[in-house]
């Protein structure tokens, strides 16, 4: 068999892959625990310096409001407590985890200024906190992180706003308070996760406002997935330049699986529609669609071993084409249809094509 790397498709997948996913996503930093939220409900505080200069969306600050519920603004605190679409918030909104979060039992939100890799840092710690009304019955264990890039500025500009964002998750257990219609800390109108910039530019994590997906176990449980990164549970999006990519959108923003099935194939679930990339370092040889799932096209890589050779049918025995690196193959003019799964092989034939994706 054979390796591929940076190839866009449409859909739900599985392949075999080697990417080992490291652990405990949250940065057991004491300096994110420097400052405290004081006991409370829909409260906030702030505005708070960053320690440096983030420019997101176009908006150039260097300093943030710290929300209880799960989320930091700019311009001004959130009190909101139940998580509307992150879309449709007329605010400039960064929420690793928007839902009713309640202090005033149990452990508070903390926050602080640090360094990670050199670069600066400015943290918030929901450690282990409950929901509404009062509940400690179910703890959530999530983390917020800005770190300065600055590295990353054209020569000249050292000062240019670029920056990352980290969502780090290490316990899920609840999503709802009870005043969003949850019970017991479930069900109801349940948590979002992405960021907006009010204005139309704004992106969700798979299983915002799906009960149960977030949870630990669940379908899109945020202690198991991750992105740009090979910890269990962080999620790094990268602002360059004032934007942010869209997971999916281009081969710099793929999408990571989110886990294995029983055979020991990598699953992405709640993934967006249309054309998407997976992620540049990985490697993988059947790929099939679940859940109704159809491949329109693929886009193979430069820069590998070619030609590449696609295989479709049941067992892969049927010989669709050899194709030159770069080339778009659309399976719907060259097949008569979309393909609900295909073998690709040429790639890098060193590789071992039976590696347990585990190992």
């Amino acid at each position: 068999m054979s390796g591929k790397r940076r190839i866009q498709w449409l859909a739900l997948i599985s392949f075999s892959v080697c990417l080992p996913l490291q652990g405990a996503a949250v940065r057991q930093l004491s300096d994110f625990q420097a400052n405290v939220l004081g006991a409370n409900d829909d409260s906030f505080t702030g505005p708070h310096n960053l320690g440096f200069t983030a420019n997101l969306f176009g908006v150039s600050t260097t300093q943030v409001f710290v929300n209880n519920n799960g989320n930091i603004t700019i311009g001004a605190g959130l009190a909101d407590f139940t998580p509307n679409p992150i879309g449709g918030l007329n605010q400039l909104i960064v929420a690793p985890f928007w839902a009713d979060v309640d202090t005033r039992l149990g452990n508070v939100v903390t926050f602080g200024t640090s360094t990670i890799g050199g670069n600066s840092a400015f943290g918030v710690w929901w450690n282990d906190v409950g929901y509404y009304a009062g509940h400690t019955d179910r703890l959530n264990d999530f983390q917020l992180v800005l770190i300065s890039r600055t590295d990353t500025c054209p020569v000249g500009v050292p000062n240019c706003g670029n920056f990352d964002i980290e969502f780090n998750y290490d316990q899920i257990q609840w999503e709802t308070g009870d005043f969003s219609g949850g019970t017991g800390g479930l069900g109801g109108t349940p948590a979002r996760a992405g960021y907006s910039n009010s204005a139309g530019a704004s992106f969700e994590l798979p299983g915002s406002g799906i009960s149960g997906a977030f949870l630990d176990g669940g379908s899109n449980a945020l202690i198991s997935g991750s992105f740009n990164s090979t910890v269990a549970g962080r999620y790094l999006f990268e602002v360059r330049n004032g934007s942010v990519g869209t997971p999916g959108a281009t081969p710099q923003t793929p999408i990571l699986p989110n886990g294995t099935n029983a055979a020991g194939q990598w699953l992405f679930v709640g993934i967006p529609t249309g054309l998407w990339s997976d992620p540049p370092n990985t490697y993988g040889f059947d790929y099939a669609g679940t859940g109704g799932t159809l491949f329109t096209q693929v886009g193979l890589p430069t820069g590998f071993l070619d030609p590449f050779s696609i295989f479709t049918g049941p067992t892969f025995s049927t010989l669709l084409g050899t194709f030159a690196g770069g080339t778009t193959v659309d399976f719907v003019s060259l097949a008569g249809s979309a393909l609900s799964q295909f073998r690709i092989t040429g790639i890098n034939p060193t590789f071992d094509s039976t590696a347990n994706p585990a190992g």
